[in-house]
């Protein structure tokens, strides 16, 4: 997986670089030390994700994230920021960002780079629920409740874990499972719930109170922790 770094601080650049090239299957093409910079280096070496590391998302980082998003190079972005400046929504708009604190641990960002290299777009469990907050109730409250309660002990189970940020195949090893078996539980649940994809569904369900608390539990199989949701 071919990756450009982004950050002003060459000591923090560095240290994250580090911790990237210490795996066999990841490599910095390049780093640079501004966003524009990025986008010039992005269009000859088209990396498969950008790692742009700031402080704090403001209306510059805003606007060179679209382009980046935009440039048709089919990267993806992982903005790593400690204040949002109230972007969130804007970011996701975007469609191939993927936002994240940078108060993290190196295993959790290896996890994180890995699941965006797999096409998952991984989301912060606090993010989804101001989401939720955002979203118009697609039925009543009781009827939303109700088609969520309708799913099978089978089909909730694979809901929790979809919720946890896993893939089907983890789904399947985790559940002992065949990844085809899992498929068709997925389908069914957007077909029961009315939803479809992941993330609507994740929405979907914890909009109603039907998931487990994500905050301060164990890690799952090392790829993404609890409090991630994998599209």
């Amino acid at each position: 997986m071919k990756i450009l770094l982004v950050n002003d601080n060459i000591l923090a650049r560095s240290g994250v670089a580090a911790i990237i090239e210490a795996q066999p299957d990841l490599q910095i093409v390049a780093m640079a030390t501004t966003l524009a910079q990025a986008l010039r280096l992005g269009a000859g070496l088209r990396p498969d994700l950008f790692i742009v590391d700031v402080p704090r998302v403001d209306d510059g980082v805003m606007h060179a994230t679209r382009l980046l998003c935009a440039s048709g190079m089919e990267s993806r972005v992982l903005l790593l920021t400690s204040d949002t400046g109230g972007y969130e929504i804007d970011l996701l708009r975007y469609r191939t960002c993927v936002l994240k604190s940078q108060d993290i641990a190196a295993s959790e960002l290896v996890a994180i780079i890995r699941v965006v290299g797999s096409g998952y777009l991984p989301m912060d469990g606090e993010l989804v629920r101001r989401l939720a907050d955002t979203l118009p109730s697609q039925h009543d409250d009781d009827v939303e409740a109700h088609l969520v309660g309708s799913l099978t002990r089978r089909q909730r189970e694979v809901l929790n874990l979809m919720a946890m940020g896993l893939s089907n195949p983890e789904i399947a090893q985790r559940l002992t499972l065949a990844t085809s078996t899992v498929k068709s539980h997925v389908k069914d649940i957007f077909e029961r719930l009315g939803t479809t994809n992941r993330l609507q569904t994740v929405i979907y369900a914890n909009n109603v109170g039907e998931l487990p608390s994500t905050g301060g539990g164990p890690k799952t199989s090392g790829r993404c922790s609890r409090d991630l949701y994998g599209l």
